[in-house]
């Protein structure tokens, strides 16, 4: 092996280790998540480098005189070793040392490993083969998400501290009013709520066994980000169509396609009209929550995303599709894909976010942002590891009047 293929696969080592003692952490600050990202999208680079320099390594007969010497150095510490050495340790919870540390070193496995090559006899000629058993792996393809878009609709994401938190607002007030010189003015009726937001769990697990990981480098890594990516997305979609999946009621969560918001309706007649969709749009701006087509925040979903980049309005007039005739009207929009494909009457076309104040108008509380949980002691009798990883939040709408719905009717 190159000394470039050693500092390589030194590197690579480090990494690892380091990785295990970030996800043994109790607690996963932004710190340790940030260091954990940086190393895990260095480790494929340094792989691929690796097996470049060990596939640029010179013929074996110049290599040859290194590698006696180093299989004369394995073969003399194992002669100081024994299987005591390994088991005396392990029930001690700690690492082997001396010649026998010095063997795992050797082999170039973790001194908490147990070297199978004990269970061996030794051999005093190597086999060989014309046959290269290596398998170059590339960069892994990880699953892909829809986009989340609660945040472009307007949504508060704010991290709270351990407790409930309460968002009051105010629902009504003094009105302004001409008065004479001398003349006093009526006291006002204030009205005044308060929103209390309390800590929900979404979760999500995944398992794997130790020998697919030694099969596949950088599985695990894979399956953190997998999980990564599928609390983000069940999370954002949420907000927007809800979750009662729980087993009890304190867990569910009523998203925006449910809860009690305004809605402007399109018929079927209507749907394939850009001036009747414009129309619904308009008619969610009221002066107080929207000032102008500007201040919409749409997300609209599939179906209706489709419906109007693809329908043609007005054939006879010009050539322009319903989604040319709204962005010319000013009216620009997100895609959020998974929750609405269709525009028959009942289904939704979008979300939308009234700008004009709409900070904490709907709150999406953090308590604690997703935390993984590595177990390798569960299911130790199989290899298997289980990841899961918890995210504490709630969602509530102090001010339901800041969002509306686009909905296509009969």
């Amino acid at each position: 092996m190159t000394q470039q293929a050693i500092e390589l696969a030194a590197r690579m080592s480090q990494i690892r280790e380091r990785l295990g003692e970030i996800s043994d952490a109790d607690d996963l600050t932004e710190e340790l998540r940030s260091e954990q990202d940086t190393l895990e999208a260095e480790l494929p680079d340094l792989e691929r480098r690796f097996r470049a320099a060990l596939l640029a390594e010179p013929p074996a007969d110049t290599r040859s005189r290194t590698e006696d010497a180093e299989d004369k150095e394995r073969t003399e510490l194992r002669a100081k070793v024994s299987l005591v050495d390994y088991i005396d340790a392990a029930g001690k919870g700690r690492d082997v040392a001396g010649a026998a540390g010095e063997y795992c070193d050797a082999l170039d496995i973790r001194r908490d490993r147990f070297p199978l090559a004990l269970l061996a006899p030794e051999v005093e000629t190597r086999a060989t083969t014309d046959t290269d058993g290596r398998v170059t792996q590339g960069s892994w393809v990880d699953r892909l998400f829809a986009m989340t878009m609660a945040r472009r609709l307007g949504v508060t994401f704010a991290s709270v501290s351990p407790g409930q938190v309460s968002y009051p607002v105010v629902t009504a007030g003094a009105s302004a009013a001409q008065r004479g010189r001398s003349e006093a003015a009526a006291d006002a009726v204030w009205t005044l709520g308060a929103t209390a937001i309390e800590p929900t769990r979404n979760t999500v697990r995944a398992k794997f066994n130790r020998v697919d990981a030694l099969r596949l480098p950088g599985l695990e890594q894979a399956l953190r980000r997998d999980l990564r990516m599928a609390i983000m997305e069940g999370v954002d979609r949420a907000i927007f169509e809800g979750d009662a999946g729980a087993n009890e009621d304190a867990a569910d969560i009523t998203g925006l396609l449910s809860a009690g918001i305004g809605e402007s309706e399109v018929t079927q007649a209507n749907k394939v009209k850009g001036d009747k969709t414009l129309e619904a749009f308009t008619g969610m701006v009221d002066g107080i929550h929207a000032g102008s087509l500007g201040d919409l925040n749409i997300v609209s979903f599939v179906g209706a995303w489709r419906l109007w980049e693809n329908t043609v309005h007005n054939a006879a007039a010009e050539n322009q599709t319903i989604a040319q005739f709204l962005r010319a009207a000013g009216l620009s929009w997100g895609l959020r894909g998974g929750i609405e494909s269709a525009t028959d009457a009942g289904d939704f076309g979008a979300i939308v976010g009234l700008a004009r104040g709409i900070q904490n108008a709907a709150v999406a509380a953090v308590w604690e942002d997703a935390a993984l949980v590595r177990d390798p002691y569960s299911d130790a009798s199989g290899a298997d590891i289980a990841l899961t990883m918890h995210t504490f939040w709630g969602f509530k709408l102090p001010r339901p009047a800041s969002f509306k719905r686009l909905k296509f009717a009969a």
